[in-house]
């Protein structure tokens, strides 16, 4: 297969639904593995088959437009259930399974669910959460790879309009409340296409990251069915170490805390190496032999780790999401990554800024098929950020004359010191993070000073003594109003959200 095809062209400029998709991946490639695990593997055809199979039974059983959740950790069962919950005319309801159960139904409440679906390992959690009676509790493992019935005339896939819900998504409360973000299915299958467009993978993949997070979902599920290839769903990222090698996935979807694991798991592998070994071949090796190409969201990762893994022979590339945007808006290219950037947009939207300074930083603003219909039963906050088509991420950034988009911040995340002055906190972490014994940092604003609370990879008063230190050199290179004037270290790593960015609002109230 080429390394890139032409997703705007038949047959794949015809989807615009996930039955749709569905279909035409099923068509495509019939005989091959899309699902694998340790026990079960499953083909296009086969997953085309019960996916038809279980949607007909949930028209029969809930009618359309009902929210159904989902809640459970990654399976084959949770896949097959999301895409017959959307491929019945009913939306999908993803939700955290790491989160607390009364938390969780609470989120259900909120979003006027009626029926969860819960694997094995949550039932119990899930109905001591509950009210009795409510939600009504349904078993995930209904959704397995050997219970359709084999009709003599394969069941078919109701059409289902673009325009319709499919998935109703919360926001991860990086800075607020998570929002519940009502994707059609037009939204989620021209994401998986743009994404694909913008990604040229070349083989499988491991299923890692939480299902519940769109990134997962679009990059890891849907732009890999698009392509053809297999996707080995994981037991969770502890197991990888093992299952990189046994699968031998050609490239992995990650976020920057995991990528940060690979690359300590590529320097054990050239520790104490020969040196008639070269240490890309022994990485590769330690990898499966396939790797060499790796798909980054979520927060802005070490650009020392990204140098290293291109010096080792395997490409990162990086880019840019919103839940909003069902969730990738750009990203860099294979071809061509431009350091200090995201990338450009992908081909089913458009990016500009909105009231740019002098610089040309502004609001980065997104218009295309992947924006939200809206956040469900809020009208109103749905007004508030979408403007003549224009949807308002809250992301400050500038747009260079190739389209690129670099991010310099969050507005929800500016820190106004009382003497005026204007900081976004996400650049000096990404400082801070690049003194070798930092691991994580969260820098907030303190009337007329900044301060920066630091969890350290090994907290010793050496360590401590030694990141003093680099910060108050730094702070003679910088203006008076980006030092860093007060350090606090903590004793647990930092609260994070599913893509790993810090869930600031939980530190909000803490002092410094």
């Amino acid at each position: 297969m080429p390394e890139a095809m032409d997703f705007l062209s038949e047959p794949f400029c015809s989807i615009h639904t996930l039955p749709q998709l569905v279909e035409t991946c099923a068509s495509c490639y019939p005989e091959r593995t899309v699902f694998r695990t340790a026990d079960i593997q499953v083909t296009f055809g086969e997953f085309r088959d019960i996916v038809a199979e279980k949607a007909s039974q949930m028209r029969q059983h809930f009618g359309t437009g009902q929210r159904i959740a989902l809640w459970g950790e990654n399976s084959f069962s949770w896949i097959a259930c999301y895409f017959a919950v959307a491929c019945s005319g009913n939306i999908a309801v993803p939700l955290d399974a790491r989160q607390d159960p009364a938390a969780l139904v609470r989120q259900m409440r909120s979003a006027s669910v009626k029926t969860v679906f819960c694997s094995p390992a949550v039932y119990a959690a899930v109905h001591q959460a509950a009210d009795t009676g409510w939600p009504a509790l349904r078993k995930m493992e209904e959704f397995t790879a050997g219970d359709v019935k084999r009709h003599a005339e394969k069941l078919p896939l109701s059409p289902r309009k673009p325009e319709e819900p499919a998935a109703l998504v919360f926001t991860s409360g990086t800075t607020g409340d998570p929002e519940g973000v009502l994707l059609s299915h037009e939204n989620l299958a021209s994401d998986g296409l743009g994404s694909a467009d913008a990604v040229h993978i070349q083989g499988g993949t491991i299923l890692f990251l939480p299902l519940h997070h769109a990134f997962c979902f679009t990059v890891n599920v849907l732009g890999v069915m698009l392509y053809g290839y297999p996707i080995y769903i994981s037991q969770g990222i502890p197991y990888l170490a093992r299952e990189i090698p046994q699968v031998k996935p050609q490239h992995l979807a990650v976020v920057p805390m995991v990528l940060d694991g690979l690359y300590r798991m590529a320097q054990r592998a050239i520790k104490n190496l020969p040196e008639t070994v070269p240490a890309p071949s022994a990485v590769r090796q330690a990898f499966g032999g396939n790797l060499n190409l790796l798909i980054t969201g979520g927060a802005s990762p070490n650009p020392e780790v990204l140098e290293a893994f291109e010096s080792l022979g395997i490409r990162v590339i990086n880019g840019y999401g919103i839940t909003e945007c069902s969730p990738v808006v750009a990203c860099n290219r294979v071809e061509k990554r431009t350091p200090g950037t995201v990338g450009r947009p992908l081909f089913c939207c458009e990016v500009k800024v909105r009231h740019p300074d002098a610089q040309g930083r502004g609001e980065i603003c997104v218009r295309g098929r992947n924006v939200m219909l809206g956040y469900a039963d809020h009208p109103e906050k749905t007004a508030e950020v979408i403007e003549n088509g224009w949807f308002r991420t809250g992301d400050i950034g500038t747009i260079d004359e190739d389209g690129n988009i670099a991010l310099t911040g969050r507005i929800k995340n500016l820190i106004i010191l009382s003497n005026g002055e204007n900081v976004s906190p996400e650049g000096l972490e990404m400082k801070l993070e690049q003194i070798e014994e930092v691991a994580e940092a969260l820098v907030q604003g303190c009337d007329r000073h900044l301060s920066a609370r630091l969890y350290l990879l090994e907290d010793t008063p050496e360590a401590r003594a030694r990141v003093r230190k680099k910060i108050e050199e730094e702070n003679k290179r910088v203006p008076a109003y980006l030092q860093i004037a007060e350090v606090q270290f903590e004793a647990e790593p930092f609260q994070k959200t599913a893509t790993g960015k810090i869930q600031r609002r939980l530190y909000e109230s803490k002092e410094a």
